[in-house]
């Protein structure tokens, strides 16, 4: 067995359809970053490949990392994959009779992930594809009140109207064992408010899977989302069943190949709102984008340390591009989350994404029009190496911005030869000779969309570009971060010499943060009277008592003890009437019923930050919809080093000669430097190409970077 070394380790890993890129932080906060194919069939590969990448630089063994290791952070694709695929789990569902219809029908939102053509064209509108077949829907008869915001009018929620018909339950559970189904999922109206139904539905079909000797598993939808929007509750619920069940069987075979190795805790993976939890968390769906949430965790650690209040962080990944805001050193949230055509009941950060990446197909198409994407090459690369497209890495090589022999350090020789004779064939079909003129034309409408996107998504914001700094990050963010910043349209384009694997980095940045929601029916109307407000005060605080519980009790998973957390408290409110709740986050104690002023208070602030003061209707006072809080665990946190600032011309050792790469029309000479050698206060002319074994970074002729005293680099473009 390896000797224990004086260390400790977090290991924070973000697999993404490419690459899978690797941080292992020390406990004095310095980190090493490395890179490894992603294997989409068994990521226990790629999570050792890019681990061991990283343990290679320090001079250790992957065994002598887990060993010591504090916590391991895997944010991965499975579920991604299993959505987009459509290869989940067969499910089978127990419904409220009546209601049968709702995976099919989910709500009219056939519009969800639709472009702009499609949306305004309704015959080109297609319901997404459920989740659950017809013939596994089984209705049983139950019924519930769910309560009025309009007050009294209606009965008080969680009357039972038509109590649980048991025999209906046996028999639906009997038919859809008989079905080979691989997990059930229950889903009653109303049961955010009244789960009792639910909770003795899975009982009962918990006794029938024991006494035909099945595994499958039971999931309620109270226990995964108990909040109202019954149509979002019961997707939550599907997505829950169909790809997160199956996503942890593919977590669990990463966590087994870890322990093996000598791993002794629990593996985490990231949520789609940037907490890191165990992968045996109940609500597993909420980590369904956990990749590209990385990138923005390290965008506001960024934010943070240069004092940014408005920063746009653009991940170019080999696969898609990722734009999202971090506005006053937070991360903006959404609660309609919208993922693969399919819109959850979850919060999950303001992410903007289009299908390019360094892996994007560029294809002339029969009416010669140039394509640039939807398809990727993924881990493949390119026809550089074994895939049969021409892709945007291709472009690269050809051009002579990515040299064929220093692909992930030289551990993959990539075919330039090949890449050129496929972008002269595209180059042709549009009537360009010269292929090298045609890679540059396919290369700039590539980052001519790019920029239109990012745009795109900040304008629509109602932001300003100018206001914005702009940093480039992923695997591609350096080698197209002059196609960025051309136009100087930004208040500062930045990346950072670990921007490859920046979203790696912002993995080992997650707090261990869980959160937790609960649908509820309340009011603070004009005029309460004590005896209602005391009433109200009793409700909130025992909601938010019985989260606090479900979390201490989770947190054990992750070996967090209950004196370690911490709890923030929250509301989801909205004018009586009105059909939007927003979030408000409360940093105060809710002890008296004086308090409940103070609640108002800070929803009229962070409302007027969305509407004119003048849409406020407080005469019509408040419906409370949901309460939710944030726990927070302690972790180990990576540090950023501040340098003693040098003279702006780098060190002779940083010089590693010249290549030659088309630009701007002409071949030319670009000066090479390692970008391990640049010191803070450096200062580089274009054209160059700084690089290091996973990161090729280009300052086009007439551009330049300089480093900060933090050695984050500044691009500066000169057209």
């Amino acid at each position: 067995m390896a000797a224990k070394t004086q260390n400790s380790y977090i290991i924070a890993i973000d697999a993404g359809g490419t690459m899978t890129d690797a941080v292992i932080i020390s406990d004095d906060g310095s980190f090493q970053i490395g890179k490894y194919r992603t294997y989409r069939a068994d990521e226990s590969e790629s999570y050792m490949g890019a681990l061991k990448a990283v343990a290679d630089q320090m001079s250790l063994t992957t065994q002598e990392v887990h060993e010591n290791c504090e916590v391991a952070i895997y944010a991965g694709t499975a579920m991604t994959n299993t959505l987009i695929t459509l290869d989940g789990n067969k499910v089978g569902l127990i419904i409220t009779r009546g209601m049968e219809h709702m995976p099919i029908i989910e709500n009219g939102l056939t519009y969800i992930g639709q472009s702009q053509k499609e949306i305004l064209h309704q015959q080109l509108r297609r319901h997404t594809a459920p989740l659950v077949e017809k013939k596994n829907i089984f209705g049983v008869s139950e019924r519930v009140t769910g309560g009025s915001y309009f007050g009294d009018a209606h009965l008080p929620e969680a009357t039972v109207l038509i109590p649980l018909n048991e025999k209906e339950v046996e028999a639906a559970a009997e038919k859809l064992v008989k079905n080979d189904v691989e997990v059930i999922g229950v889903m009653f109206l109303n049961s955010h408010v009244f789960p009792d139904h639910e909770n003795r539905a899975a009982e009962i079909a918990n006794k029938v899977i024991e006494k035909h000797g099945k595994n499958i598993k039971v999931v309620a939808s109270n226990k995964i989302a108990p909040v109202g929007k019954d149509a979002f509750r019961l997707k939550s619920l599907l997505v829950q069943c169909f790809a997160a069940e199956k996503a942890r069987k593919q977590l669990e075979y990463v966590e087994l190949a870890a322990r093996k190795d000598g791993y002794q805790k629990e593996l985490l993976t990231l949520l789609s709102f940037g907490g890191a939890v165990s992968i045996k968390y109940p609500r597993l769906y909420e980590s369904i984008i956990s990749g590209p949430i990385g990138g923005l965790i390290a965008g506001k650690e960024i934010a943070k340390l240069l004092n940014i209040d408005r920063l746009a962080v653009g991940d170019i990944g080999g696969t898609s591009y990722d734009v999202g805001v971090i506005l006053n050193k937070r991360i903006e949230l959404r609660t309609d989350s919208d993922f693969a055509k399919h819109r959850l009941a979850m919060p999950m950060v303001e992410l903007d994404s289009m299908a390019h990446g360094m892996g994007t197909e560029v294809k002339v198409n029969d009416f010669g029009n140039v394509e640039v994407g939807p398809e990727s090459a993924g881990y493949r690369v390119g026809v550089c190496l074994d895939y049969d497209k021409l892709t945007i890495t291709d472009l690269q090589v050809a051009l002579g911005y990515i040299a064929e022999d220093s692909f992930l350090g030289g551990k993959i020789i990539l075919d330039r030869d090949k890449a050129c004779r496929e972008l002269e064939k595209a180059a042709k079909k549009i009537g360009i000779n010269n292929l090298y003129d045609g890679g540059e034309g396919f290369l700039n409408i590539f980052f001519t969309n790019l920029r239109q996107f990012t745009r795109t998504s900040i304008e629509s914001k109602g932001y300003s570009l100018k206001d914005f700094v702009l940093i480039a990050c992923g695997g591609g963010g350096l080698v197209n971060m002059h196609g960025l910043a051309s136009g100087n349209v930004f208040k500062d384009v930045i990346t950072t010499p670990f921007g490859s694997t920046f979203s790696a980095f912002g993995v080992g940045c997650a707090d261990l943060v869980h959160r937790y929601n609960k649908g509820v029916v309340s009011f603070i109307r004009p005029g309460m009277d004590e005896h209602d407000k005391a009433d109200l005060l009793d409700q909130l605080t025992r909601e938010w008592k019985a989260l606090e519980d479900t979390a201490v009790e989770e947190f054990k998973l992750e070996g967090v003890n209950k004196e370690d957390i911490k709890f923030a408290r929250g509301v989801f409110m909205r004018y009586v009437g009105q059909l939007e709740s927003f979030e408000t986050k409360l940093n105060f104690e809710v002890s008296n019923t004086e308090d409940l002023d103070k609640v108002t208070a800070a929803f009229e602030k962070g409302y007027e930050q969305k509407y004119p003061a003048a849409a406020k209707f407080t005469q019509a006072g408040y419906a409370i919809t949901q309460v939710f809080i944030e726990a927070t665990g302690p972790k180990l946190m990576p540090k950023i080093k501040e340098y003693a600032m040098s003279s702006a011309k780098p060190s002779d050792s940083s010089y590693a000669g010249s290549r030659r790469v088309y630009h701007r029309g002409k071949w030319t000479d670009f000066n090479l430097f390692h970008l391990s050698e640049l010191k803070a206060g450096n200062v580089i002319k274009g054209p160059a190409v700084i690089f290091d074994d996973i990161s090729t970074l280009v300052v086009g002729e007439g551009d330049s970077i300089n480093l900060d005293r933090y050695r984050i680099i500044h691009y500066t473009s000169g057209i």
